[in-house]
């Protein structure tokens, strides 16, 4: 072969090496997400607008984030971790910064991995930023409470554009243990401000709640006001620990342990029972948050396991429940 054809051969041949190995190196990462575009809508300014892309490690190596970086300062970009086992799940995090920029705005987040390899995935997030309706605060956020007492927030409604008639006529919800109020505060010069006011119910389950509620307005060019509510419901009452094991006793031996139970609104133990004659818990009449209940364990004649359940019940209707082990053994 001519020494110019071999050289051009060997020139095209690392070419296409080289752009299989760079089109790898980029797949490999992409395929972790589900998705890498996000329309956050017609928000309004000062909102709470934030969106994750989520993505699993789905090779047995760990997966290390180099560094993230927006090409708009509309969208702030931040990581839930920079570290991600094998099979593990992470997300990146598109802040929108309503509250600096108004107008249609987008960005694209390049996202860069130094391993396994080193691989580069661009996220793309876009959306409508309104300068009319202005809310204060940007969203409901309930931050960690229980289902007693009287749980509120209440947002302003700032509207400021060119409707003189503009109106809130209907508030729906994706969380249904909320229930909402408006009133209207003003109405003047063009400028219309309404209290929103949303209180939790009780029937809330424990666990961490991330919901909307969508203000319906009269606007035929922008009917829909989202607003973001998020809310951590707390079991009424804590109980430490949930189970213990008393370990091997002799028939007639008896032992004592204690539980802690804890609520964020002071409340006395109505009762205390349990399902087996050989423990006996004590009840207390003093309203206080945290009490320290003892349980009293009494070893039969019987040998072998015993398994039983400790049910507390608080003057607030609150219940819990302890698992009691224990493994009676021959006297010897």
């Amino acid at each position: 072969m001519h020494p110019a054809l071999r050289l051009g051969f060997v020139l095209v041949f690392g070419l296409w090496t080289q752009f299989a190995h760079d089109a790898f190196a980029q797949k490999w990462a992409a395929d972790m997400f589900s998705e890498r575009e996000h329309d956050f809508g017609t928000v309004a300014k000062n909102s709470d607008a934030t969106y994750e892309f989520q993505f699993k490690n789905l090779y047995q190596e760990e997966v290390v984030i180099r560094s993230i970086r927006s090409s708009c300062g509309c969208i702030t970009p931040s990581y839930t971790k920079q570290r991600i086992g094998s099979l593990e799940t992470g997300a990146i995090v598109a802040k929108f910064n309503t509250d600096k920029f108004v107008g249609h705005r987008s960005a694209t987040v390049t996202v860069t991995f130094e391993k396994p390899f080193f691989a580069e995935v661009q996220l793309k997030a876009s959306g409508l930023i309104r300068g009319d309706v202005v809310l204060e605060p940007g969203k409901l956020d309930f931050g960690s409470a229980t289902s007693f007492g009287d749980t509120r927030k209440t947002m302003l409604v700032d509207y400021r554009g060119s409707l003189s008639n503009w109106q809130i006529v209907d508030v729906t919800s994706t969380f249904p243990h909320v229930r909402v109020s408006l009133k209207e505060t003003q109405r003047h010069r063009g400028r219309v401000i309404y209290s929103l006011n949303v209180r939790l119910l009780p029937e809330a389950a424990a666990g961490l709640h991330q919901a909307d509620l969508m203000l319906i307005t009269n606007d035929p060019n922008n009917r829909e006001i989202p607003i973001s509510v998020s809310a951590n419901i707390l079991e009424p009452i804590q109980v430490s620990p949930a189970q213990f094991d008393l370990g091997n006793v002799e028939p007639g031996q008896t032992i004592t342990k204690h539980i802690l139970v804890r609520s964020s609104e002071q409340c006395q133990i109505s009762s205390a029972t349990a399902d087996s004659p050989a423990i006996v818990p004590t009840a207390s009449a003093e309203a206080k948050n945290m009490h320290k209940i003892p349980i009293v364990f009494t070893a039969g004649p019987k040998t072998g396991p015993i398994s039983a359940t400790v049910t507390i019940k608080t003057s607030q209707g609150a219940t819990q429940t302890v698992a009691v082990h224990a493994n009676v053994i021959a006297d010897e």
